[in-house]
C-alpha cells in the first residue's frame, strides 16, 4: 500500500511539470503565429517598396529632366533666334554700313536711331531682356542697355581676351554668366553682314536670371525637387533652391555630373541626383532628398510594427484564456489525487467536457472505483482468514493426533510451496519488465501526440501563407494586365505621332519649295532682291533642319513601337508564368489541407491508443499487487509447512507452535483490517 502511495505522489509531480510545459508552449506558439508572419511580410514589403520607389522616381526624374532640358533649350533658342533676326535683317545691315562711313554726321545719328528702333522691334517688349546692343569696332555702342551692362561692356568686355575670341569665331554663340551679381546672363556673338561679309562688331544681349525662375514656376515642380542650371564652365546659372552656390556639397555634385554621360542619375549624401544636357552645353541637375521619397514607406513600416505588437498582445490574451481552460482542470485533478493519496477514495472528478482532460477525468474516476473494489475484496478475504484462524485454533489440539499420518504429505507440500514461491518471484520479475515496457509505450504515445499537434499547427500556418501567396499572384496578374493596356495606348499614341510627323514633313517640303521659288524670284529682281534671297536661304536651312528632325523623330517612334511589341510579348509570357504559378499555389494549398486532415486523423488514433494504454496501466498496477500478495502467501505457506513438519517431528511441541502461529496470523489480519479502515469508502 505504501508503494502504491509513492507511485501516486510521483505521478502528481510529473503532471505539474507537464502543465508548466504546456503553458510555456501555448504562449510561445501563439506569439509566433501572431507576430512572425506580420514581421516577415512587413519587412519584405518594406524592402521591395523602397527599392521600387527609388527606381521609379529615378526613371521619372530622368524623363522630367529630359523635358526640362528641352524647355530650357527652346527657351534659350528663342533668344538666339532674336539675334539671328538682327544678323539677317538687310535694312539694319544697310544702316550699319552708312553709320560706319559717317560716324558723327547728323545723318549717321538719324540712322543710329533707326537701327535702335529695329533692335527694339525685335525685342518686342520682352521684359526679361535688359540689354540688346551692337558693340562696333570703334567702341561705340548702338542699341538699348542699362548702366550695369554699359559699364561691363566698355570697361571689361571690350578689353578682354573673350572679346578677341568672339571676333575670331563667326558662328559661335557665347553665354556669359557671373555678371552684375549673377542677376543677368549675356548672349554674345559676332555680327557680320551675311551679304556683304562686312564686320559690324559684336551683338550683345543680356537676359535676366529671373526669366528662368518664371520658366520653372510654369513647370510646377515638387517642393522637394531642387533644380540647377550649370553652364559648360561649371558655373551655376540658376538654382531653384537657396543653397550657397559655392558650397562644397553642391560643388562635388557638379564635379560628379561632369564626369558622367550626358544624362543619368546617382545617389550622393542621401539625395537622388538626376542630370541631363542641353544643346548649348548647359547641364540641368535635379536634387531630390531620399527621405522625402520613402517617408510614406517608413510610416507604413511603423504601422506594421504596431500591428505586430497589437497582435502579440492579443495572442498573449488568447493564450492566457486557453491556458486557464487547461491548467485549471489539471489543478483540480491534482487536488483530488492528493486527497486520494491521504486515503479518501470518495473523491470524484466532475469534468464532463469531451476533450483530453475529460478523458483523463473519466480514467481517474474509473481508477478510484477499481481501487475501492480491490480494497473491498481484500477486506472480505481478511474477514474470512480471521474466521479460519479461529477455527484452526479450535482444531489445533485435534490435529496433533493426525500429525504422524500427514507427516509425509506435509513434506511434499513443503517442497511444492518452495517451488511455488520461486515461481511467484520469477512471475513478479516478468511483470515488472512488462510494466517498464508499458511505461515506455505510454511515453512514446505522448510524444507522438505532441508531434501530431505541432504538425497540425504548422500545416494551418502554411495554409495561411499559401493563401497570401495566391492573393499576391492575383495582384501581379492584375498589374501585368494594366501594363499591357498602357502599352496598347502607347502604341496608339505613337501611330498618332507618325501621322503628325507626316504632316510636318509635308509642310517642310512645301517650305523648301517656297524658299526655292523665293530665291528664283530674288535672282530675277537683281540687287534689290539680295536681302530677300538671304531670308529665303535661311528659310531653306530651317526647312532642311525641320526635315532632318522629322526623320529623327520618325526613327525614334519606330524604335518605340518595336520595343512596345517586345514588351507586349514579354507581358504575355509573364501572364502564362503567373497562371502556372497560380495553379502551383492551388496544388500546394490542397496538399497542405491533406496534411492537416491526415494529422487530425493521426491525433484521433493516438488519443484512442492513449486511452487503451491508461486502462492497461491500471490493470498492470493491480496485477503487480496481486502477484506480490500471492508471493507473500506462498512464502508464508512454505514457512508454515516447515513449522508443521517440525511439529510433526516434535509431537509434544506441535500443538503449542500451531496455537502461536494462529495467534500471530490473527494479529496480522487485524492489522490488515486497520490499514483497510484508513481508506474512506
Amino acid at each position: 500500500m505504501e508503494k502504491f502511495m509513492r507511485l501516486l505522489n510521483k505521478r502528481e509531480k510529473t503532471r505539474f511539470k507537464i502543465s508548466a510545459t504546456i503553458k510555456a508552449k501555448l504562449m510561445v506558439t501563439f506569439l509566433a503565429i501572431a507576430i512572425l508572419p506580420i514581421l516577415i511580410v512587413g519587412s519584405f514589403s518594406y524592402i521591395v517598396a523602397e527599392n521600387a520607389v527609388e527606381k521609379k522616381v529615378a526613371n521619372f526624374s530622368e524623363q522630367l529632366l529630359s523635358q526640362i532640358s528641352m524647355n530650357v533649350t527652346s527657351f534659350s533658342n528663342e533668344y538666339v533666334n532674336k539675334t539671328t533676326l538682327v544678323i539677317t535683317n538687310s535694312s539694319l545691315a544697310d544702316l550699319m554700313k552708312d553709320i560706319s562711313k559717317n560716324s558723327y554726321s547728323y545723318e549717321s545719328i538719324q540712322k543710329s536711331k533707326e537701327a535702335e528702333g529695329i533692335l527694339k522691334s525685335i525685342v518686342n517688349s520682352d521684359k526679361n531682356i535688359s540689354t540688346f546692343c551692337i558693340l562696333q569696332q570703334d567702341g561705340k555702342i548702338l542699341g538699348i542697355m542699362d548702366s550695369h551692362s554699359q559699364n561691363y561692356i566698355k570697361n571689361k568686355l571690350k578689353n578682354s581676351q573673350l572679346y578677341n575670341e568672339i571676333r575670331k569665331n563667326e558662328d559661335k554663340i557665347y553665354w556669359i554668366t557671373g555678371v552684375n551679381d549673377n542677376t543677368e546672363i549675356f548672349l554674345i556673338r559676332e555680327y557680320r553682314d551675311t551679304i556683304r561679309k562686312s564686320d559690324n562688331g559684336i551683338l550683345i544681349m543680356s537676359i535676366k536670371v529671373n526669366a528662368f525662375k518664371d520658366l520653372f514656376e510654369k513647370m510646377k515642380l515638387n517642393e522637394n525637387n531642387y533644380v540647377q542650371i550649370v553652364d559648360e564652365n561649371k558655373n551655376i546659372i540658376f538654382n531653384t533652391d537657396d543653397k550657397d552656390a559655392n558650397s562644397s556639397i553642391l560643388s562635388n555634385i557638379i564635379e560628379d555630373v561632369y564626369k558622367k554621360d550626358s544624362y543619368g542619375n546617382f545617389i550622393e549624401d542621401n539625395n537622388l541626383i538626376t542630370f541631363s544636357s542641353c544643346n548649348n552645353g548647359w547641364k540641368i541637375i535635379s536634387e531630390v532628398p531620399m527621405n522625402s521619397l520613402i517617408n510614406d514607406i517608413r510610416l507604413s513600416g511603423f504601422f506594421t510594427l504596431i500591428i505586430g505588437v497589437i497582435c502579440g498582445i492579443i495572442a498573449i490574451v488568447i493564450g492566457l484564456y486557453i491556458e486557464r481552460g487547461i491548467i485549471k482542470p489539471l489543478n483540480s485533478i491534482m487536488k483530488l489525487m492528493k486527497k486520494a493519496e491521504d486515503g479518501d477514495l470518495t473523491v470524484i472528478l466532475d469534468y464532463k467536457k469531451l476533450d483530453e482532460i475529460g478523458n483523463l477525468s473519466s480514467s481517474f474516476n474509473i481508477m478510484i472505483q477499481k481501487i475501492k473494489g480491490l480494497i473491498g475484496e481484500v477486506s472480505l478475504v481478511s474477514n474470512k482468514v480471521l474466521k479460519n484462524v479461529e477455527e484452526v485454533a479450535e482444531i489445533s489440539m485435534e490435529s496433533a493426533e493426525a500429525t504422524k499420518q500427514i507427516s509425509m504429505a506435509i513434506g511434499e507440500i513443503a517442497t511444492g510451496s518452495t517451488e511455488q514461491a520461486k515461481s511467484s518471484s520469477e512471475a513478479i520479475d516478468q511483470i515488472r519488465i512488462l510494466a517498464q515496457k508499458i511505461d515506455t509505450v505510454m511515453e512514446n504515445t505522448r510524444r507522438v501526440k505532441d508531434i501530431s499537434n505541432e504538425t497540425k499547427e504548422i500545416g494551418n500556418s502554411s495554409i495561411v501563407v499559401v493563401r497570401e501567396l495566391n492573393e499576391r499572384t492575383r495582384q501581379s496578374v492584375s498589374m501585368v494586365q494594366e501594363i499591357n493596356e498602357d502599352i496598347y495606348d502607347l502604341n496608339n499614341n505613337s501611330n498618332e505621332i507618325e501621322k503628325i510627323i507626316e504632316v510636318i514633313k509635308s509642310i517642310s517640303e512645301q517650305t523648301s519649295l517656297l524658299s526655292l521659288n523665293a530665291s528664283i524670284e530674288a535672282a530675277r529682281v537683281g540687287e534689290a532682291g539680295k536681302g530677300f534671297a538671304v531670308v529665303a536661304n535661311e528659310i531653306k536651312k530651317l526647312s532642311d533642319q525641320s526635315k532632318e528632325a522629322t526623320m529623327m523623330i520618325a526613327n525614334i517612334i519606330n524604335n518605340i513601337q518595336n520595343k512596345t511589341k517586345n514588351t507586349v510579348n514579354l507581358v504575355n509570357q509573364a501572364n502564362k508564368i503567373f497562371n502556372e504559378q497560380e495553379k502551383s499555389v492551388r496544388n500546394t494549398d490542397y496538399a497542405f489541407r491533406n496534411i492537416v486532415d491526415s494529422t487530425e486523423k493521426i491525433s484521433l488514433q493516438v488519443e484512442n491508443v492513449t486511452r487503451v494504454m491508461n486502462d492497461i496501466y491500471s490493470f498492470k498496477e493491480k496485477t503487480i499487487e496481486t502477484v506480490e500478495n500471492i508471493s507473500v502467501l506462498a512464502e508464508e505457506s512454505s514457512a508454515a509447512t516447515e513449522e508443521v513438519l517440525a511439529s510433526v517431528e516434535e509431537e509434544n511441541l506441535s500443538v503449542q507452535e500451531l496455537a502461536s502461529l494462529s495467534s500471530e496470523l490473527h494479529e496480522a489480519v487485524q492489522n490488515l483490517n486497520k490499514s483497510i479502515n484508513m481508506f474512506k469508502m
